[in-house]
């Protein structure tokens, strides 16, 4: 009944981070965005095709458990999408985040909420 209700509360998969001239930057795509522990969640990320582009994060955080991933941009002639896989993920409430990062050192951010729920033997 528990995982029901956090599937109910967890709605849309994606989402963009605008910047001026309301181009969307990045966007993530986070799956599943509910499953029970030990998880494999998968994150797909957009990133607008820019000559300033140099690095991009992502970031799987709970309050006890962290995990990153970060691959350097090669501006435009990057790839427009990128997936990072995060296995065995613990139970918990995570942050996942997207960060781009560009030649000056200035990011844009984007996150998504996802639960993992306690699985068979774990004890939360």
């Amino acid at each position: 009944m528990r995982f029901v209700a956090v599937v109910c509360c967890l709605v849309g998969s994606a989402v963009g981070v605008r910047a001026a001239g309301n181009n969307v930057r990045i966007a993530l795509r986070v799956t599943p965005q509910a499953a029970m522990a030990p998880a494999f969640v998968r994150v797909e990320v957009s990133v607008e095709r820019d000559a300033n582009n140099r690095a991009l994060a992502v970031v799987a955080e709970s309050p006890e458990f962290y995990r990153s991933s970060q691959v350097q941009l090669n501006g435009a002639s990057s790839p427009r999408v990128m997936v990072f896989e995060f296995p065995q993920l613990p139970s918990g409430l995570y942050e996942v985040r997207g960060i781009l990062a560009d030649m000056h050192g200035e990011t844009v951010t984007t996150s998504r909420m996802v639960r993992i729920a306690p699985g068979l033997g774990e004890g939360k």
